[in-house]
C-alpha cells in the first residue's frame, strides 16, 4: 500500500508543493506499489523560474565498488495469451525536455572517465534474445528539420596512445538456416528530392578512404583500402562489381579508375589489372571491352603512354600466352581493323 507524504516548500508566490508518493518495504504481495516523483513546477505566468530538478544518484561507497543503479521497467506476469492477446513487458522512456519557442533539451548517454589506473565503462545498446520471431531492432536516427539540414549522425573511435588505434566493425547477422543467406551492409548516401526541373537535388557522394599517415619517414603510408569478396570453402567466391549509376533519361556515370599524382619527389602509383593464378584449370580472363551503340558509334578503346621528358620513352608491350605443354603451340596476338 503506498504511503503519501505532500512536500511543503520553501515560501515562494511563484511555486506550488511537490508531490512525492514512496512505497514502504512491507506490503501484502496482492496490493500494486507505484512510486511517483515530480519536482516543483513553476507558475506558467513567470518566465524567470526554473522547475525542481529531479536527480537519482547512489550514495558513494567507502571501500570496494560503488553500487549499481538500475532502472527496470515492470514484467509481464501473463505466461499465455488472455483473450486472444499476450501482453508484454512495460516500457522504458528517456524523453528530453520540450520547450514551444525554442531547442529541446539534449539527452546524453556516457560512462564516467577512469580514475588514475583504470579504463573507462562500456556502453551496450542490445536488444534481447527472441525465443519466436525476431530479435528487437536497434534504430539510430535524427530528426526531421523543417528549415536546415538533418542532423549529424557521427560513429567514432576516440583518440588513444597505444600503437594501433580502436576499429570500427560493422557487421550483419548471419543466418543459422539450412540454405539461409547471411544479412548485407548498405551504404547509401542521401537523396536529393527536390523535382525542380531547372536545378533540382541532386544524390549525394559515398566517400571511402583510407586513413592519413602524420608521419615524415618514406615509410610512413597512408591507410589501405581494401574490398575483398567473401570466401568459400567449396563453391566459387564472391564477386566484386562497380558500377556508375544509370540515367534514366540521359547517359550513365561515368567509372575512374586512377592512381593519384605525385608530389614533389616520387612517381606516381602503378595500376595493376590482373586475374589471380589457377591450381586446376584455365586463369580468368581479362576483358577490355565498350559497350555497343544503338544510334552511334561503340566507344574507342585506347592503349596510349604518356609523355616524359627524359630517357627512353615508354613501352606498349603486348605478349600472348606461353605453354610448357609438350609439342603445345603459343597463344595467338591477334590485331583486327574494324569492319566496315
Amino acid at each position: 500500500m503506498g504511503l503519501s507524504l505532500p512536500l511543503t516548500p520553501t515560501l515562494n508566490p511563484h511555486l506550488r508543493p511537490a508531490e512525492l508518493t514512496i512505497s514502504p518495504p512491507f506490503y501484502p504481495l496482492n496490493i500494486i506499489v507505484s512510486l511517483r516523483i515530480i519536482s516543483y513546477t513553476t507558475d506558467h505566468h513567470s518566465s524567470s523560474q526554473m522547475a525542481g530538478r529531479i536527480q537519482i544518484s547512489v550514495g558513494k561507497s567507502g571501500s570496494g565498488a560503488g553500487s549499481s543503479l538500475h532502472l527496470g521497467a515492470g514484467a509481464s506476469s501473463s505466461a499465455v495469451e488472455t483473450g486472444g492477446q499476450a501482453f508484454s513487458g512495460g516500457v522504458i522512456s528517456l524523453v528530453s525536455g520540450y520547450s514551444p519557442a525554442s531547442s529541446s533539451g539534449a539527452l546524453l548517454f556516457q560512462s564516467a572517465n577512469a580514475g588514475s589506473s583504470g579504463v573507462s565503462g562500456d556502453i551496450l545498446l542490445r536488444s534481447g534474445t527472441a525465443s519466436s520471431g525476431n530479435s528487437g531492432s536497434i534504430s539510430l536516427a535524427t530528426g526531421m528539420a523543417a528549415r536546415g539540414a538533418g542532423g549529424d549522425l557521427n560513429l567514432r573511435v576516440g583518440t588513444g596512445s597505444a600503437k594501433t588505434g580502436g576499429g570500427v566493425a560493422i557487421s550483419a547477422g548471419d543466418s543459422s538456416h539450412s540454405s539461409g543467406v547471411g544479412g548485407s551492409v548498405s551504404v547509401t548516401a542521401g537523396t536529393g528530392t527536390s523535382v525542380d526541373a531547372s536545378d533540382g537535388g541532386d544524390g549525394g557522394t559515398v566517400f571511402v578512404s583510407g586513413g592519413k599517415a602524420s608521419g615524415l619517414s618514406p615509410n610512413d603510408a597512408g591507410g589501405a583500402v581494401e574490398v575483398i569478396g567473401g570466401a568459400a570453402p567449396v563453391g566459387t567466391g564472391g564477386s566484386i562489381k562497380i558500377s556508375s549509376g544509370v540515367g534514366r533519361s540521359s547517359s550513365s556515370g561515368r567509372v575512374f579508375i586512377t592512381t593519384a599524382d605525385a608530389g614533389d619527389a616520387g612517381v606516381s602509383g602503378r595500376l595493376n589489372l590482373g586475374t589471380g593464378s589457377s591450381s586446376l584449370g584455365n586463369t580468368g580472363a581479362v576483358n577490355v571491352q565498350s559497350g555497343a551503340a544503338q544510334h552511334g558509334s561503340g566507344g574507342a578503346i585506347r592503349l596510349e603512354v604518356g609523355s616524359g621528358n627524359s630517357g627512353v620513352g615508354g613501352e606498349i608491350v603486348a605478349t600472348a600466352g606461353e605453354s610448357t605443354a609438350p609439342d603445345a603451340i603459343g597463344g595467338k596476338l591477334t590485331l583486327s581493323s574494324g569492319k566496315g
